[in-house]
């Protein structure tokens, strides 16, 4: 007996396999501290070591980075959809070399559609990289940001199109706060007196002997526009010279002032000035100086140490825009002269060395200033140099004849004022 079979037939039908998990990501890009008026270069290769040109000065995360995840060996045509410019017109370009192929290692025009292969992960990661250019009339904190539009569509089997948007942003950073010293100098002060060196008109008073003269030291601060700034100065109490004496000296409420308004502040104190729209702060400080009657004459001086540091924008309040932080420090210097006592009355000394060689120092004193005339004569009246002629301050004074083409012997020298004479004998011996 044969038993009886029934045959089924089942036809089989395999379709591709299309991938359930075709993503596309993106990473904004996001640079800070980039300086006015300087163009950057944002480089889209996500692993380059300087993501950003100049490398020095704005502080990037990398380039905006777009990645697709789907099958391995899937084709995809990408297209960007570039703005021309960021928010408050700063125009941003792209050049032939504004792409990234990460899996290939090659650059590409990242204006123009492209297709790519996903490698055997299934990934195609491409970076991208405009310029801009950053206006030199930006302020602290501002941020210039653009959108770009990723719009991916996958090369046969289907036409999925994957699309994303992300973000590139470049914010303002500080500027560093500099500051110009401006050294001061006061010259020619008479012992026994009180001298105030005003900051406004820089004159120092009062006039004792005619030649005092003075500047006060200075400050020129550079920072960013509209930006608060704090100064703190810590001030000597004396000037000192080399072998250990010192001058009192002394700092007033209204010794310090601002040139851009006149504005007198107290030096003692930290103060808070605003750059104003041109970015800097220009200062003076004026000082008292106390020369005592047993005061020697020579140099003397001291520092006045400085520091200067954002505190904050006006507008952070209102959250137009950041704070800096930035300082800096350091010192200028006060340098103080100090001429002996005037002489009382006309007098003319005996050269030194005498006899001499080639060279020797006649000394003579002024009560008052005049003006004169020192002059060399041989015995038989003829002039041989003309030291001084002219006028001079009141002071002990002191000249210096280089006799190297006068001939060895006696000589006479002269010297005269308008209500005073003498003349002495000099030797020259070879």
């Amino acid at each position: 007996m044969f038993s009886r079979f029934t045959v089924l037939f089942v036809t089989l039908t395999v379709y591709p396999a299309v991938s359930l998990c075709q993503t596309l990501t993106s990473t904004p890009s996001n640079i800070v501290d980039v300086r006015r008026g300087v163009s950057y270069r944002v480089d889209p290769n996500p692993a380059s070591q300087y993501p950003i040109t100049p490398a020095d000065s704005g502080k990037a995360g990398g380039p905006m980075v777009f990645e697709i995840v789907a099958d391995s060996g899937s084709r995809w045509t990408i297209q960007f959809t570039i703005p021309t410019a960021l928010t408050g017109s700063i125009p941003l370009s792209f050049e032939d070399s504004s792409g990234y192929h990460v899996q290939e290692g090659r650059y590409f025009n990242a204006t123009r559609s492209n297709t790519f292969t996903a490698d055997s992960r299934g990934k195609i990661t491409i970076g991208i990289g405009p310029t801009v250019t950053v206006p030199a009339s930006a302020l602290s904190g501002d941020e210039y940001a653009g959108a770009i539009l990723c719009t991916t569509t996958r090369v046969g089997g289907n036409d999925t199109t994957l699309s994303t948007v992300t973000a590139i942003s470049f914010t303002i950073g500080c500027q560093e706060l500099s500051a110009q010293n401006i050294n001061g100098h006061v010259d020619g002060l008479a012992i026994g007196h009180v001298y105030t060196l005003d900051p406004m008109s820089e004159l120092i008073f009062p006039i004792i002997n005619g030649s005092e003269r003075g500047s006060p030291i200075g400050f020129n601060i550079i920072a960013d526009p509209g930006q608060e700034i704090l100064l703190h100065l810590t001030l000597p109490q004396h000037l000192i010279r080399e072998h250990g004496d010192s001058l009192p000296c002394a700092f007033s409420k209204s010794s310090l002032v601002r040139l851009e308004d006149s504005l007198l502040v107290d030096p003692y104190l930290p103060h808070v000035f605003n750059s104003g729209t041109g970015g800097s702060v220009k200062l003076r400080l004026g000082m008292s100086i106390t020369v005592p009657k047993n005061a020697r004459g020579g140099t003397y001086s001291d520092s006045v140490l400085w520091m200067v540091l954002y505190t904050g924008s006006p507008a952070k309040s209102a959250g137009l825009r950041n704070s800096c932080s930035t300082e800096s420090a350091g010192y200028t210097v006060y340098t103080v002269r100090i001429v002996t006592p005037l002489p009382e009355e006309y007098a003319l000394y005996q050269n030194y060395p005498n006899p001499f060689n080639s060279t020797t120092t006649i000394r003579y004193n002024l009560p008052d200033p005049s003006m004169i005339s020192l002059k060399v004569y041989d015995l038989l009246g003829r002039e041989v140099a003309t030291l001084v002629s002219g006028f001079q301050q009141a002071g002990e004074l002191r000249t210096i004849w280089d006799a190297h083409e006068a001939s060895s012997g006696v000589y006479l020298y002269r010297f005269r004022t308008a209500s005073f004479s003498d003349t002495r004998k000099l030797i020259i011996s070879r």
